[in-house]
Formats: C-alpha cells, sequence, structure tokens
C-alpha cells in the first residue's frame, strides 16, 4: 500500500545502541511493508559506533542519520531534532532498546494517518498492555511517575516512548523542552482539542546494552511536569532565593516574639508578624518580576490572594499547636510560619505568574481546580481540631457514646463514623471530624466520575473544584452531621445511576443498592433518589427495558437489607425514628416557609450558583440526542426532590440544609457553563472570579475568628450557631460542679436546660468526659423535651440527686416547674463565657438539692 496515506516517519533517538539499531530496523522493515516509510536516527554522540552503524544500514535501507555532537535538552531535544528533518506529516517516536514492538506499527499509526486521531500512545497500562519481567518496584515507581502527570493527561500511559503524531505537533514544543518524555509535551499542549487514542503493548526490558535511567532522568521529568503545570522557576540564583527567604522568615519569626512580649495576644502578635513579612516578600517579588515589566493591578491582587490563603492555613496550623498541641508560642509559630510560606511559594510560582504558554486548552482550569481543592482540604485539616464543635456535632458524639442501631432523630451513620475516628485519633473535634472530611472525599470521587462520564476530564475537575468551593458542601465537609455520609452516599447514587441509564451497566445496580441502603442508614432523605430513579425509568423510553430486568428488584431487596438494623430498632421501639421524621413533622403547626427555602438555596449555591443551576435546569437539547437524556436525568434527580420540598415549605418551617445534595446532579453541568466551548459574551461569567475568590477568603477569614480570633473584632453570643466558648462555658460549670461537690459531698448531675444543645457541649467538653456521660441530662426532667436523653437517663434514676440546671438564658432555669422537683433549688447564678479572652455572653445556674420526679411529668 504505497500511497500519500501510507507515508510515515519513525524517529529513532540513540545513545550508545550499536547492538541493538541493526535487529530494530530489520524487524521495523518487516512490520511495514506495506507502507512508505522513513527512519530517522537521531544519535547524541554515541561513542560505541552506533551513528557509523546506522550509516551503513542507510546505504540498503531507508535511514537518515542525525547526528548531535553536542546533544542538548535529552531525549526530548533528540525527538525535536528528528522532527525538524523528518519529510512525512505523520512520525512514530520508539526506542532503540527493542522494548518497543514494532509490529505494532501499522496498528500504531493508521488512526492518525486516516485522520481519526490527532496522537495514537502504544500504552503499557491500557487494557491488554504488559510490562513483563519488571520488579514490582520499577512497577510502583512508574505508576507513581504516571500518577504524577495523572491530572494534566486523559491517557493510561502518558510516559510512553512509543507513539505516532501529527507532525507539526512535535515542531510546536519549544527547543528547551528537556527530558525523556515528549508524548507529555504532546499531551500537555494539545489539552482537551487533542484526539488521542491507545492500543496496549507489551512492554519488553533490553537485553542489550545499558539502561539511560538513573536519578539525573528522574528530576529532570519532575522538574518538566512542574514546568508543564505553569511553574515559573526563580531568576535569582540559589544563593540569592536563599537570601531572600532567610530574611523574610526572620523578619515574620523574629517580629512574633516582639509582639507577644509587647503584651499583643497570640492573634495580633502574628498577624503583625506576618504583615511585615509580606509587605518585604511583595518588595523583593516586585523586584523579580518576569521581563522586569511593572506590576499591575492583577499581579497585586493575586499577590494579596496568596498572602491570604497563606495566611489562613497558618492560623491554623498555629491554633492547633498552640491550643490544642499545647506548645508554647515561640514553638508553635514555627510550623505555622512553615506553612505559610511553602503556600506562598506554591502560590508565587503557579498562580502569580505562571508559565502560561505550556498549556492546551482546559489545562489549566485543572491546575487551578486542583490547587483550589488542595487549598480548601488543608483549610479544613489545618483547623478540624482547634475549631470547636457545634452543638449538633457534639450531640452526634453523645450518640456515638450511646451504640445503638438507630436513634429518635436520625439514623445511626453519624455516630458510627463518629466512633472510627474517636477511635483512631481520640474523642477531640478532629476524631469527631475525621468523618465529614472521608465522606467528602467519597462523594468528590463520584462527583468527578460523574462530571467525566457526563463531558470530559477538565468539566470533572471543575466539579470536584465547586463541590469544594460551594457552601452547601463545604460545610458538609467541616462538620460532621448526618448530611456528611448523605452527600457521599447521593453523590455514589447518582453515579451509578448514571451508569445504568447511559451505559446499560446491571453490576451498577448493586452500587446504587449499596449507597441508597447505607444512605437510608444515614438520613432518610435519600430515599427521594430512588423514587427519582423509577421517575426517570417511566418517564425515558431507553430506561424502561430495566422494568423488564431482575437487576432493580434485587437492588431493591439489597437496599431494604442494607437498612434492616434501622427498622429492627424502630420495630422495638414503636415506630419511635419513623413517627419523628414523618407525622411529627406534618403534624406540626402551619407555617408559610417558601421564602426560607428559597434563601437557603441562595445561601447555599450563592445567587451566581444559583442563577446557574436554574439555567441548567431550564437548558433546552433537540430530541433524541445523548444530551437530551442527559438533561432529563439532571432535571429529574433534582427537580423532583425540590418539589417535594416547596410542597412541604408552603405549610411547614424546613431545614437551612434540605436542598443541598440535590444539586450534586446538577454540578457536572454547572461546571461545564464555566467554560463554554465558543467563548461567548456572558455577563454572569464576570461574576464567577469575584464569588469564588470571595468564598474561598471567606471560608479562611470565619475560621481563622473561630479558632483565634481577629483583635478588636467580637464574637457573636448565638453559640448556638458559631462554635464559640463552649470549652469555657464547661470549665466554668465545672467549677460549679466542684463547689457543689466540696459543699454536699456528692457529685452533682448537670442539667442543660435547652432541648440538646447545652448539654451535649458541656458532656464532650467536660474534663473527665467518662464521668460526665452518664451525669449529663436533658430539661425532660422538668416535663420539656430533650430528644435522645430522654431515653438514656431516666427520671426514677436520678431521684434524690442534686444538680446544676445550666442555661443560656435567664427565662430557661426559671421554668415554673423547677421547684416542685426539689427540696430545694438556689436562685439563679450568672456566670460569663469567654474564648480567647473575648466576653462572648453571660449564662445561668440554679442549684437544685434532691430531685424528685413527678407523675404529672
Amino acid at each position: 500500500m504505497s500511497s500519500v496515506g501510507g507515508k510515515f516517519s519513525v524517529i529513532v533517538p540513540t545513545l550508545n545502541e550499536a547492538e541493538n539499531i541493526g535487529p530494530l530496523i530489520d524487524r521495523i522493515l518487516e512490520s511495514t511493508g506495506g507502507f512508505d516509510l522513513e527512519i530517522i536516527v537521531v544519535d547524541d554522540a554515541s561513542r560505541d559506533g552506533t551513528a557509523e552503524n546506522a550509516r551503513e544500514l542507510s546505504a540498503t535501507r531507508p535511514i537518515r542519520v542525525v547526528e548531535r555532537k553536542v546533544p542538548a535538552n535529552g531525549l526530548a531535544g533528540a525527538v525535536l531534532a528528528g522532527a525538524e528533518v523528518a519529510t512525512n506529516e505523520v512520525v512514530v517516536v520508539m526506542d532503540a532498546d527493542l522494548s518497543h514492538p514494532p509490529d505494532r506499527l501499522p496498528e500504531l499509526v493508521r488512526p492518525v494517518l486516516d485522520g481519526s486521531c490527532d496522537m495514537v500512545i502504544g500504552s503499557r497500562y491500557a487494557p491488554g498492555g504488559s510490562t513483563p519481567g519488571w520488579s514490582r518496584k520499577r512497577r510502583w515507581m512508574s505508576r507513581a511517575a504516571s500518577a504524577a502527570a495523572w491530572p494534566l493527561t486523559d491517557v493510561h500511559d502518558s510516559l510512553s516512548g512509543f507513539f505516532a503524531v501529527r507532525r507539526e505537533l512535535l515542531r510546536q514544543i519549544p527547543a528547551d523542552a528537556a527530558g525523556f518524555k515528549i508524548a507529555l509535551e504532546v499531551l500537555v499542549r494539545g489539552g482537551d482539542e487533542l484526539r488521542v487514542g491507545e492500543i496496549p503493548i507489551t512492554f519488553r526490558d533490553r537485553t542489550l546494552g545499558e539502561s539511560k535511567m538513573g536519578t539525573r532522568v528522574i528530576l529532570t521529568y519532575f522538574r518538566r511536569l512542574l514546568a508543564l503545570s505553569g511553574w515559573r522557576e526563580s531568576e535569582d540564583t540559589p544563593v540569592i532565593a536563599v537570601a531572600k527567604s532567610v530574611a523574610v522568615l526572620l523578619t515574620d519569626f523574629c517580629v512574633f516574639p516582639a509582639g507577644m512580649a509587647l503584651g499583643l495576644g497570640l492573634s495580633a502578635a502574628q498577624i503583625a508578624g506576618f504583615t511585615l513579612a509580606t509587605i518585604l516578600n511583595l518588595f523583593l517579588k516586585v523586584k523579580q518580576l518576569p521581563d522586569r515589566r511593572p506590576p499591575g493591578l492583577q499581579f497585586f491582587f493575586r499577590f494579596a490572594l496568596v498572602a491570604l490563603m497563606s495566611f489562613s492555613l497558618r492560623g491554623g496550623a498555629l491554633a492547633t499547636c498552640a491550643k490544642v498541641f499545647g506548645w508554647p508560642p515561640l514553638l508553635a509559630i514555627l510550623p505555622a510560619i512553615f506553612i505559610s510560606a511553602f503556600t506562598a511559594f506554591l502560590g508565587y510560582a503557579l498562580f502569580i505568574w505562571p508559565v502560561r504558554e505550556q498549556y492546551g486548552r482546559g489545562m489549566r482550569w485543572r491546575v487551578a481546580a486542583l490547587g483550589v481543592v488542595a487549598f480548601l482540604l488543608a483549610l479544613r485539616v489545618v483547623y478540624c481540631a482547634p475549631v470547636e464543635l457545634l452543638p449538633e456535632e457534639a450531640y452526634y458524639w453523645n450518640y456515638a457514646q450511646h451504640p445503638a442501631l438507630s436513634y429518635l432523630d436520625h439514623p445511626p451513620m453519624v455516630a458510627w463514623l463518629i466512633s472510627c475516628g474517636t477511635f483512631l485519633l481520640g474523642h477531640n473535634s478532629a476524631g469527631v471530624r475525621l468523618g465529614a472530611l472521608g465522606c467528602w472525599l467519597i462523594a468528590a470521587f463520584f462527583i468527578f466520575r460523574l462530571a467525566r462520564d457526563f463531558f470530559d476530564k477538565t468539566v470533572a475537575f471543575r466539579a470536584v473544584m465547586l463541590l469544594a468551593l460551594l457552601p452547601a458542601f463545604f460545610g458538609i465537609g467541616t462538620l460532621m452531621t448526618p448530611d456528611a455520609p448523605l452527600i457521599a452516599c447521593w453523590a455514589g447514587a447518582l453515579y451509578f445511576f448514571a451508569r445504568v441509564f447511559f451505559h446499560n451497566s446491571a453490576w451498577s445496580w448493586i452500587g446504587a443498592a449499596t449507597c441508597l441502603g447505607v444512605g437510608m442508614d444515614s438520613k432518610y432523605t435519600i430515599a427521594l433518589v430512588g423514587f427519582a430513579a423509577v421517575v426517570f425509568t417511566l418517564l425515558d423510553r431507553d430506561a424502561r427495558r430495566w422494568l423488564r430486568h431482575p437487576a432493580p428488584y434485587l437492588a431493591a431487596v439489597l437496599s431494604v437489607a442494607l437498612f434492616a438494623p434501622v427498622i429492627a430498632w424502630n420495630a422495638e421501639n414503636e415506630w419511635a425514628s419513623f413517627l419523628f421524621q414523618s407525622s411529627r413533622r406534618m403534624g406540626a403547626s402551619t407555617r408559610f416557609s417558601l421564602h426560607e427555602l428559597l434563601l437557603s438555596a441562595l445561601v447555599l449555591l450563592t445567587p451566581v450558583g444559583l442563577f446557574v443551576v436554574f439555567r441548567v435546569f431550564a437548558g433546552g437539547e433537540k430530541p433524541g440526542t445523548p444530551q437530551r437524556r442527559r438533561l432529563l436525568f439532571v432535571r429529574t434527580f433534582a427537580l423532583l426532590p425540590l418539589a417535594v420540598f416547596t410542597y412541604f415549605s408552603i405549610r411547614h418551617r424546613v431545614e437551612f440544609n434540605w436542598t443541598s445534595p440535590l444539586w450534586l446532579v446538577a454540578l457536572p453541568s454547572f461546571a461545564a457553563t464555566l467554560a463554554p466551548a465558543e467563548p461567548r459574551r456572558d455577563w454572569i461569567r464576570g461574576l464567577w472570579v469575584p464569588t469564588f475568590v470571595a468564598l474561598i477568603v471567606g471560608y479562611g477569614v470565619t475560621l481563622y475568628h473561630l479558632a483565634l480570633g481577629w483583635p478588636g473584632v467580637p464574637y457573636p453570643a448565638h453559640m448556638e450557631l458559631f462554635p464559640v466558648g463552649w470549652s469555657s462555658f464547661a470549665a466554668e460549670v465545672e467549677r460549679a460542679e466542684v463547689r457543689l461537690e466540696s459543699e454536699t459531698g456528692a457529685h452533682p448531675m448537670t442539667v442543660g436546660m435547652d432541648r440538646y444543645q447545652i448539654i451535649s457541649e458541656l458532656t464532650f467538653y467536660d474534663p473527665d468526659q467518662r464521668e460526665a456521660i452518664p451525669e449529663g441530662v436533658g430539661a425532660h426532667l422538668f416535663g420539656q423535651r430533650s430528644l435522645m436523653f430522654e431515653r438514656w437517663v431516666s427520671k426514677k434514676s436520678v431521684v434524690g440527686k442534686n444538680m446544676i440546671l445550666v442555661g443560656l438564658d435567664r427565662d430557661e432555669v426559671m421554668l415554673d416547674s423547677v421547684p416542685r422537683h426539689f427540696a430545694r433549688v438556689s436562685d439563679p447564678i450568672e456566670g460569663r463565657i469567654t474564648h480567647n479572652g473575648k466576653f462572648v455572653r453571660s449564662f445561668f445556674y440554679r442549684i437544685g438539692y434532691d430531685y424528685r420526679a413527678q407523675r404529672s411529668d
């Protein structure tokens, strides 16, 4: 088949391959007899006669020899030199050591020749590929190197040295590209528009000659990978760069103790040190701007954003070391300074002035999304311990101290996760919240897979970024509530149902059933996902085939089996949880709250996000197209639950967080709109960047205030909404308990006089948690409601006990029913709650002697 369509060039870089070059060329020609090709041997000053052997072969074979007397930029430079002299528009790159199979050349090159692909890679890791004879260490090293490039590529084996590509794509790579993975250069520069295919190959180790792999080659690869990610190296010499860094760090470290000595306090002293160090750093950065151009407004905006991000992480590290670990301030500031310096270093190199020319379409989004997600994950980690628990979190921790198959107001999954977290990290805030972070990571995995199936990998990265950024999901991944496992299961169910309906995967019914069953063990509202799946099956013609298949019915059985523990608990407890979540809510007093539902959506998605999401719902696609089915899927799985909540809000009160999970299905489509295929003017897109920046800064500023406090800024008094002062509150109550015990000789019980918040927090922050758990009780002792505390502590079991009745408001401890339950009760006593040395609010307590149960209660 000698025709124009069958022409291609084979580029073979060589370095001391005299023993291999002859057999390789013979095998290439044997495998490509029907093609019109040339073989270009690019020799990098071999000392074993490789170039001479190739020239001898060129007398009878279609070989051209290019000798680089002074090789530059490694294997990449050799490939580019071969591309410059190639006469055909399609080229193949392969090694000379016989590790790449020449017999796969026809299959490798045909898709590029016929125009269906821009590049085809011979892959060791695609299904069917293999690396026989490799040690386990080498396999792991190769996989680790490929994993490092995974965010920037969409193929299994981005580090393959065996590929076919259009010559013009190689010629677009700059001459200074260094390293041995030229395919990675093509993939990153091509971006989302590059049409790439893969064929599996068997990669065999060389039998002759020596490998060129070494430490220097590996370091060059990772340096080049950073460059392809946009990393700009400093123009300073190493000595000058180190001197500048030391000057900034010393400024920071020296100002901090000076501030502490002047009595500024932990927060103000570290702000002073950071501010002066940042000003010095700004001065030094301006001096080294690329091309010595004067800084513009964009530079200062980006510098300020990076500074605020590094400051946020620094504050969390300082609070953790000083307040949680109890380190002295001068020691605690060291890791804080290191973290802020490292964050700023990454931000300067990748964000303030990145090397943009390395990117193909979509690559910049991937790097930006990874940066945002990594920052927000780090923010959660550094603040999970120093930020106090919300009352709900403390209440669910009390769940975990009373193991059961379910509970009155929620299923047991939240308690099980807290038990696992506290087993690993101890009974502290980090242990309680560990499960929330794990659930967010699971949700991110499923949303990534769903978005990639619906669109592409770049959209998937953006979808995960939205999952990290939007308030609806940032809080869920930070706080340990039943919504955390609910979100994880909801995302998993969406992914598996998409696999069922769009890929006809019968096995995915098992995944969907598992997510629904475990989700029902988390929160009952996930039943709406199952309902939506039924409705979609009935509405969609292609999906109706599943009505005749056993898989969905077996899946329903599996879901019920996973939910069986909760059913069993309810059966033994007069269906208490089911009634609590159904008839109790439906029987509540009439209250119109549709406006509250809309307000919650505005806050959870932001106004810009809500507008975009509803524009996604209103989008139109041509009937019969895959996009039309996808839109039906999104509408069904989002709007059906929304309709249920809307109907409920017309006559009943809704909870602020109810709508959070239903927006998950819209995230891939939302992410796709961030960068449309064809740029067009759209005023709403102009609001994305300030919205995202406001969220990033807002999270950091808020968490910093909760942990360390901004100087001069008071704390809100609503402790049920802002987790501040609870440990101080518990310490004050503990002192009252000690005084009462010294007075009476008996250890008293503590009663929280609201529904559950006070006693949950006091139990968690009591210095002796093990002792506090059985001695904490709710206001049900006086005819009020206290949820699960009513079941954990009965009135009869505490008869004769002395008690401290605690309330945040005076009215809570002044109930008319209190005096008749005691032989004697004191007047209310006022106490003070503080946080980081600031007054938060007052609280009140009364002392009751000799508790008596009343039949009327």
